[in-house]
C-alpha cells in the first residue's frame, strides 16, 4: 500500500511538472532575451514520384530554421559577416507561422501547417545579435523567438 501511494504521488507530480508551459527567460546585457539552446534530428524522406521542376539556384548557404508550436529548431543561427545566407523556413506546427526580424525590418510570409517560405539575409551584416520572432499573437510570448549571431 506505501509503495502505491509513494508511485502515485510520484507520477503527480511527474505529470504536473510536464504539464507546465513555462520557460524561465534569460537576457543578456542589452535586454535581448536568450533563447535556450535545442537539439534536433533531420530524418531523410523519400523523394516524389513526379517531382517538380528544381527551383533557382540561391546565392550562398541555405539554412533551415523549423517552426513548431512554440519554438524556433534550431533558434541560434550562425553566419560570418561577409557569408551570403538564406533561411529556409519550415512550417512543422499545427498552426500558421512566420520569422521576423524586427531590427533589420525582413520578414517571411504567413506560412501555413507544412508550408515553406525563403528569406535571403542582406549582405555583409554588421557583426552582432539580430532577435528574431514569429509576429502571430501569442506566439513570441510563447517563446518562438531566437537569434542571428554575424561573427
Amino acid at each position: 500500500m506505501k509503495s502505491l501511494r509513494r508511485w502515485l504521488t510520484f507520477m503527480a507530480i511527474a505529470i504536473s511538472l510536464a504539464s507546465v508551459d513555462a520557460y524561465p527567460v534569460l537576457a543578456n546585457d542589452d535586454g535581448i532575451p536568450l533563447p535556450s539552446a535545442v537539439e534536433y534530428v533531420l530524418t531523410q524522406t523519400p523523394a516524389p514520384a513526379n517531382p517538380s521542376p528544381a527551383p533557382a539556384k540561391l546565392d550562398g548557404r541555405v539554412m533551415r530554421i523549423f517552426a513548431t508550436e512554440y519554438r524556433f529548431i534550431p533558434n541560434v543561427v550562425k553566419i560570418r559577416r561577409s557569408e551570403k545566407a538564406t533561411l529556409e523556413l519550415k512550417n512543422e506546427g499545427k498552426d500558421v507561422h512566420n520569422l521576423t526580424f524586427p531590427t533589420l525590418s525582413l520578414k517571411t510570409p504567413d506560412i501555413p501547417p507544412g508550408g515553406t517560405a525563403l528569406l535571403p539575409l542582406p549582405a555583409n551584416l554588421s557583426p552582432g545579435r539580430y532577435p528574431f520572432v514569429c509576429t502571430v499573437p501569442g506566439h513570441q510570448q510563447r517563446g518562438m523567438r531566437g537569434v542571428l549571431v554575424v561573427t
